[in-house]
């Protein structure tokens, strides 16, 4: 009779918990799941571990600007675009913790366009990270990083979705049921196709020399000093970069991430100030200069690639057979390209 009861229970506690399970998947709502971000953050899951060479971390500015498979067309470089939307210097801190539990780049090119913002703790933008992020020490560091001074509910809602999201019971449909068989592989590698066109109609002379410096801010500064030491430790070259934008970067934001590579004897590329590029704000901006289009993302990914070629020592994949899967992701590419 007793073993009887004791598989009674265990056979309702193991219900109980695939049911929990299963709820923590579907009442994530869409903003966190059906974006660019998503395919972003949880797309580098599906990368063999180990596989990537360079990896660029940071805002919206990366996934809207920095086209993996166009280098890999390049050179061979295989690379991915781990980003996601407004994602501040310490958030990009806990997405390199991360990024190493799976990965070991020898590069990695961190965006510094939010190196500059006010830190904001916008819950939607930390989530569209965090709540895509596996449970592991890099996630339970940031929940518990004193700078979000987050109480335990807060804490146990990364870990329990359920416990934020549990008013959207009553909203639920096929979609979010679907949501359970989903696929986060990014078939291009992190990379946001976007082909519109709205022509930036400001001011193109927005780098003109100035002696002046913009101060990182003091949050992003300690942030980044953190980064350095952890791309030491993991033996992995960090390069800073500035994504074109005339709508937020300028030359007194340059003097002061050059000024801090020098400092840290690291370098740092940057992409605003280079005609070699040939970025037309008529034609390769998506959103009127805040983001690029297809078409920058192309002539900007094509420079970075020859940059890459010419600074480090990486391996041409192409002809590897191991790597033919991305090989067919890039015909995929240029046929929607």
């Amino acid at each position: 009779m007793k073993h009887k009861l004791l598989i009674s229970v265990s056979i309702f506690i193991i219900i109980g918990l695939i049911l929990f399970y299963i709820l923590n998947i579907i009442l994530l709502p869409e903003w966190v799941i059906n974006n660019d971000a998503t395919l972003s953050a949880r797309g580098i899951y599906e990368e063999e571990k180990n596989s990537l060479d360079v990896v660029f971390v940071g805002s919206s500015n990366i996934y809207n600007g920095i086209s993996p498979l166009e280098i890999w067309q390049e050179t061979g470089i295989t690379s991915y675009s781990y980003a996601s939307p407004e994602q501040k210097i310490w958030l990009s801190y806990y997405a390199i913790q991360e990024l190493f539990a799976y990965q070991n780049p020898k590069v990695i090119m961190l965006d510094m366009n939010e190196a500059f913002a006010d830190d904001n703790l916008e819950e939607d933008n930390i989530r569209k990270l965090l709540d895509n992020m596996k449970l592991g020490k890099a996630k339970i560091n940031a929940i518990n990083d004193e700078f979000l001074n987050y109480g335990i509910e807060d804490k146990l809602s990364y870990i329990f979705p359920i416990i934020r999201y549990h008013t959207r019971w009553n909203n639920l449909s096929t979609k979010d049921i679907k949501r359970l068989f989903y696929h986060y592989d990014s078939t291009y590698k992190g990379y946001s196709l976007v082909k519109g066109i709205e022509p930036f109609e400001g001011n193109t002379d927005y780098l003109n020399y100035t002696d002046e410096t913009t101060n990182i801010n003091d949050i992003a500064l300690k942030y980044l000093d953190k980064i350095v030491e952890l791309c030491k430790e993991n033996g992995t070259e960090l390069v800073l970069i500035d994504m074109p934008s005339p709508n937020t970067w300028s030359y007194a934001r340059h003097r002061a991430v050059e000024e801090y590579a020098d400092s840290k004897e690291i370098k740092f590329l940057e992409l605003n100030c280079v005609d070699e590029i040939g970025i037309d704000w008529n034609t390769d901006t998506q959103d009127a200069g805040w983001h690029l289009n297809v078409n920058g993302a192309s002539k900007v990914s094509k420079y970075v690639a020859n940059y890459l070629k010419r600074n480090f020592d990486l391996t041409d994949k192409r002809e590897n057979e191991i790597y033919q899967t991305w090989n067919r992701d890039l015909e995929i590419y240029l046929k929607n390209k």
